[in-house]
């Protein structure tokens, strides 16, 4: 894939804010992304100390058991304060790779949720699809978010899937029942993940308009399923929803996750459409995160207005596109300079927030809001991060 080779020499580039720009659009893309790039990327994070914020754009990236060797060879090195990125992505690890490095899990892995992993190991269709079951209700009761249980029970989707032990019959008859409901429960919100990884393509008029929707972790769900189809089809569902306030935000999230010259062509028209300035904002990434000349006029005007933005920034992300464009602009320099002030300041904050004695591999710190950005300083924001 073109698009996979303008990215490939930056994702262990020695400039520490191009890497992460080339890490943060392939985040878009993650089921495209190979094995082995992932492995590389782990050892280059670990050869520097001032890239361990990289673990946090690799949630769904694909591991194999040389990445999950490297993270768990990694952790008892690691810096406190990122210990629980490591963390992160040794939990969503399959249950074959947690089974095969258990001796070097158990110590950071509660004796449930290590349990949990060794049930797997030897239970049948009948006692997953129980257990799945189950977890699901316990999440129902639960007065507030259980991220464990939801991982859990993501789990258990993907077994349930990869074993053909749910039907696209069942998977219709949920989600059609879930629509004619004014909120979608758990299971409904994981029927949409399983879509995406069945790769039912026939459910994507159905699923867009869910993008209207007031649910953080179904819009979570749906956006990451769209983009995971990289479809032109997604392309056309979500345009008309990227004019509308209630659902912008992540309709254009999916529009600019979406590598199409489709894609770049719809950015293109609603950046001269859209007046909102947030949107605009949001429409500037996504041209630049398709990594496509056929943006840069709009992508240019958009710079000459010098306009501050609240929900994106422009500085970090003009500076990724114009370097991996291999693009001159007079003010690349400027750009670098002030990224890299931002990030000393970032630092400086970080360590009066997380204190190096902490050993707690999760730290939530009440006074940041779950939509701002985490002072883990990943990039993204508080909820997807650290507040997870």
């Amino acid at each position: 894939m073109e698009f996979l080779q303008k990215l490939e020499p930056h994702i262990t580039s020695e400039d520490i804010q191009l890497q992460k720009f080339a890490l943060h659009i392939l985040s878009d893309i993650p089921t495209l992304v190979p094995e082995e790039w992932t492995v590389r990327i782990i050892k280059d994070s670990l050869s520097n100390k001032e890239k361990e914020t990289n673990f946090a754009t690799l949630d769904n990236f694909p591991m194999n058991e040389e990445a999950a060797g490297l993270l768990i060879k990694g952790i008892k090195k690691s810096n406190p304060l990122y210990m629980h990125l490591y963390l992160r992505l040794l939990k969503k690890l399959d249950f074959k790779m947690v089974q095969k490095y258990k001796k070097e899990l158990q110590r950071h892995f509660s004796k449930t949720e290590m349990k949990f992993y060794k049930i797997l190991e030897s239970s049948t269709e009948i006692e997953i699809l129980g257990r799945y079951a189950e977890i699901l209700k316990e999440m129902e009761e639960e007065h507030y978010y259980n991220s464990q249980l939801y991982r859990q029970a993501k789990h258990l989707a993907g077994l349930i899937v990869e074993n053909g032990w749910i039907t696209e019959e069942k998977v219709e008859l949920k989600l059609m029942e879930q629509l004619k409901e004014p909120f979608f429960d758990y299971e409904g919100i994981l029927i949409v993940y399983m879509i995406g990884l069945m790769k039912l393509k026939k459910f994507i008029p159905l699923m867009s308009p869910l993008l209207e929707r007031d649910e953080d972790i179904l819009l979570e769900e749906v956006a990451g399923t769209l983009k995971s189809f990289q479809s032109d089809e997604v392309v056309e569902s979500v345009y008309p929803l990227c004019k509308k306030e209630e659902s912008s935000i992540f309709a254009l999230s999916v529009l600019g996750g979406t590598k199409t010259p489709l894609a770049v062509e719809k950015l293109k028209e609603l950046f001269h459409e859209i007046t909102d300035p947030e949107s605009k904002d949001l429409v500037f990434e996504g041209l630049c995160r398709q990594l496509a000349l056929e943006g840069l006029p709009e992508i240019e005007e958009y710079l000459k207005e010098q306009r501050r933005s609240f929900v994106i920034d422009v500085e970090e992300t003009a500076y990724g596109y114009y370097r991996i464009m291999n693009l001159e602009h007079q003010n690349l320099e400027s750009w670098q300079e002030l990224i890299q002030e931002k990030d000393d300041r970032s630092k400086k904050e970080r360590e009066g927030i997380f204190q190096p004695s902490t050993i707690n591999p999760v730290v939530k710190e009440t006074t940041v809001g779950r939509n701002d950005p985490c002072p883990c300083g990943s990039g993204k924001k508080y909820k997807k991060c650290c507040g997870k």
